[in-house]
């Protein structure tokens, strides 16, 4: 039904940009990058696994959540917690969240084949 897809498409986007932001400002204001990459990976398989059919594109968005906030923090002239020589580096951030998002669409495909 038409509610129903308005409510999954704001679910999505909701945990979607709520993950990318929390990975981008943790990554701002850590100067650890691995918390970083578990909160990106775990984000993804999450949202990969709980959205069909799109979660995996969800998943992958929340890698550009850390690209995005370098990206803020240097137009607005804020320092960040390491050395990264340019935005692009940060583009990094997108193979955990690849790989969480494959993840996650292997373990639905899993539960799904289970179920029969």
């Amino acid at each position: 039904s038409r509610a129903r897809r308005i409510a999954w498409l704001t679910a999505f986007a909701a945990m979607t940009v709520g993950c990318a932001a929390m990975a981008g400002w943790l990554d701002l204001h850590d100067g650890d990058v691995q918390g970083t990459i578990q909160v990106v990976a775990v984000s993804a398989f999450a949202i990969s696994a709980l959205f069909a059919p799109g979660g995996w594109l969800g998943g992958i968005l929340v890698g550009f959540g850390v690209p995005l906030a370098h990206l803020f923090a240097r137009l607005a002239g804020l320092p960040l917690p390491y050395a990264a020589p340019q935005v692009l580096s940060s583009f990094v951030q997108l193979i955990p969240a690849v790989a969480g998002s494959i993840t996650g669409l292997a373990l639905r495909a899993g539960v799904r084949q289970a179920r029969g």
